[in-house]
């Protein structure tokens, strides 16, 4: 059972970030660390620096002992990986290394823990869809309809983390309290990630500052899992 969680979103090929990431986590009482996926670098036009920072950032998570589950990119990373064809045409990005291929080809679509709330179920986009996002906006009839469709995949979830939007979020819908930490790419907001304690039900936001600092996001503020909520989908 984990009660405190150190929370990475979408990698992106951001090796630096994310090994100024991993330093901060591993400084905090945490039981696990978890990654939404999404290794390589955004786009197929990039240069070998694609191929290097996938691999990188790949063994990175690897031997941190990361939970990762498998997003999008991943998914491609493999499968253009394994087409001669493809591999010829993105040469710079889907030339793996074997270790991270390898890595990457285990990567699940999504795992499940235990926490003292509840289970929480770890994926990319939403559920086994890694195409699927769920925004900080919205309305909430959407999310629900997706949890009850769904099905087995959420029952008895209380928790669900997730990453594809690149967005912080932190809300319940339908007894569910859905969890994006940000990404570490910064394209749409400052490169960051969270924190969960699932015995307080405090979830903190992290940006990762240009010169490699990490701080709170006070603007933010802490946001407030209502752990009492015992509503399941």
């Amino acid at each position: 059972m984990m009660k405190r969680v150190g929370i990475i979103g979408d990698v992106h090929g951001q090796a630096g970030t994310l090994k100024t990431v991993l330093a901060y986590l591993h400084t905090l009482p945490l039981d696990t660390l978890v990654c939404t996926g999404d290794l390589p670098i955004k786009g197929y036009t990039q240069s070998a620096e694609t191929a290097q920072t996938a691999n990188e950032c790949a063994l990175l998570l690897r031997n941190a002992n990361v939970q990762t589950v498998r997003g999008n990119h991943d998914r491609n990373f493999v499968e253009n990986a394994a087409d001669p064809t493809l591999a010829a045409m993105f040469r710079d990005e889907w030339d793996a290394s074997a270790e991270a291929l390898a890595f990457a080809k285990a990567l699940p679509v999504t795992r499940r823990f235990e926490t003292p709330q509840g289970d929480l179920l770890l994926c990319h986009g939403f559920g086994q869809d890694d195409m699927a996002g769920v925004y900080p906006g919205g309305e909430d009839a959407p999310i629900a309809g997706a949890l009850g469709r769904a099905g087995s995949l959420t029952q008895r979830i209380r928790f669900v983390v997730a990453g594809h939007t690149h967005r912080r979020m932190c809300r319940t819908v339908a007894g569910v309290t859905i969890i994006n930490p940000g990404a570490l790419i910064g394209n749409k907001e400052s490169p960051g990630f969270a924190t969960a304690d699932f015995g307080t039900g405090i979830v903190t936001f992290y940006a990762v500052q240009p010169d490699g600092d990490v701080a709170a996001l006070e603007n933010i503020g802490a946001y407030i899992v209502d752990v009492t909520d015992e509503k399941r989908v």
